[in-house]
C-alpha cells in the first residue's frame, strides 16, 4: 500500500467523521486503525482532538463501547451532514472531491462556529420546544458529598489533577455538574437536552476537612496493561455546600421529582465521577420567580454570606 498519506486538519476531520458514520460507533483507536488500512495516516493526538472538536460542535456524540471486555470512550454520529458515505476503501481517492462539496462547506462552517447546530426537528418544532421550557424559578440546593468529590484541572505536579482554588474555596466543574443533571433527566424519561435550559451559578465548596488525594489507575486502551496512576485532589465525604440554579417549572422534570431522583439516582459530579463524586440533596429553597429583580438581590445576599463576605 505504500506510505500512508498524512492528512491535514480538514482532511482528518472529514475522514474521521465518515469512519464514525460508516462504523456506527467507533473509538479513536479504531478510527486510526481504519485510516491506516485505507492508506491514510494521522497522529493519535490529532485524531482525538478532531473527534473532540466534532463532539463539542454536536456533530458527534460520546458513547461507550466494550472492547475486549473493557469499556472505552467512543463516538457516534449526532448530526448527519453527508447523506451518502463513500466506501471506506475508496475514501482516500474521493477525499479531495468531498472537500469541495456544499456539505463540506456546511461542515466547516459548523466547526468554525459560523453556523449553529440545530436540535433535531424543523425550525417550527425547535421554536415550539423552546417555548415549552418556561416559568423559571431560582433554586438553592443544599448538598452533601457522599463520596469524595474530585477536581479535574491539571495540577502543578505531573500525574496530579486538582481543583481551581479561590480564597479558601474550591470550584466545582459546571460541565460535570450539568452532565450529572443530564443523567438524572434521562433516568426520568426526560430528554437530557432539556438540561441545557437550566442555568447554574458558579459552584464553590469551602472544605471543613483537609483535602485528600484519590488514585486512578491508567491503562492502555488496546492492551489493558497499566500505564501508571493519576492522583485527583478531592474533598472528603461529608462536606456540605450549596448550588444556585435557574430551574424551569414548565418543560423539565418537576422540581420535587428532580430532587427525589438526585438522591436515588445517584447524582455524581466532579472529575472521575464514574468512581467518585456522589452527592445528595439535604435541603432546598425556591427563592422565587426569576423575572422578579428582588430574587437576584436575595441571591447576591445568600451567595455573599455563603462565601463569607458578610
Amino acid at each position: 500500500m505504500g506510505r500512508p498519506k498524512e492528512l491535514d486538519e480538514k482532511e482528518l476531520k472529514i475522514a474521521s467523521m465518515f469512519i464514525v458514520q460508516a462504523s456506527g460507533i467507533a473509538t479513536a483507536d479504531e478510527v486510526k486503525e481504519i485510516l491506516n488500512k485505507t492508506g491514510m495516516g494521522a497522529k493519535p493526538d490529532a485524531i482525538r482532538y478532531a473527534l473532540e472538536q466534532m463532539r463539542a460542535r454536536q456533530i458527534l456524540s460520546e458513547a461507550g463501547k466494550m472492547v475486549e471486555g473493557k469499556r472505552h470512550k467512543a463516538y457516534k454520529i449526532r448530526l448527519v451532514i453527508f447523506a451518502n458515505v463513500p466506501e471506506l476503501p475508496q475514501m482516500k481517492a474521493t477525499l479531495p472531491q468531498l472537500l469541495t462539496t456544499p456539505e463540506a462547506d456546511k461542515f466547516f462552517a459548523l466547526m468554525e462556529g459560523q453556523a449553529e447546530t440545530q436540535p433535531e426537528g424543523t425550525d417550527a418544532q425547535v421554536k415550539t420546544r423552546k417555548a415549552q421550557v418556561t416559568d423559571y424559578v431560582m433554586v438553592r440546593l443544599d448538598l452533601e458529598t457522599v463520596l469524595p468529590l474530585c477536581g479535574g484541572e491539571i495540577g502543578k505536579e505531573e500525574g496530579k489533577k486538582s481543583f481551581v482554588h479561590n480564597n479558601g474555596h474550591v470550584m466545582v466543574s459546571l460541565p460535570s455538574f450539568m452532565n450529572g443533571i443530564k443523567q438524572i433527566f434521562r433516568s426520568g424519561n426526560v430528554m437530557e437536552s432539556r438540561a441545557s435550559y437550566l442555568h447554574l451559578h458558579t459552584i464553590f465548596i469551602k472544605p471543613k476537612k483537609a483535602l485528600i488525594e484519590v488514585p486512578r489507575s491508567i491503562h492502555d486502551q488496546r492492551t489493558g496493561q497499566g500505564k501508571g496512576v493519576t492522583y485527583y485532589e478531592a474533598v472528603q465525604a461529608g462536606e456540605k455546600f450549596s448550588v444556585w440554579m435557574n430551574y424551569p417549572n414548565t418543560g423539565a422534570m418537576p422540581l420535587d421529582v428532580f430532587i427525589q431522583r438526585c438522591n436515588a439516582g445517584p447524582l455524581r459530579v466532579g472529575a472521575f465521577y464514574a468512581m467518585y463524586g456522589q452527592v445528595r440533596i439535604i435541603g432546598h429553597e425556591v427563592l422565587g420567580d426569576t423575572s422578579e429583580k428582588e430574587i437576584y438581590d436575595k441571591f447576591e445576599s445568600q451567595m455573599s454570606k455563603y462565601l463569607g463576605h458578610s
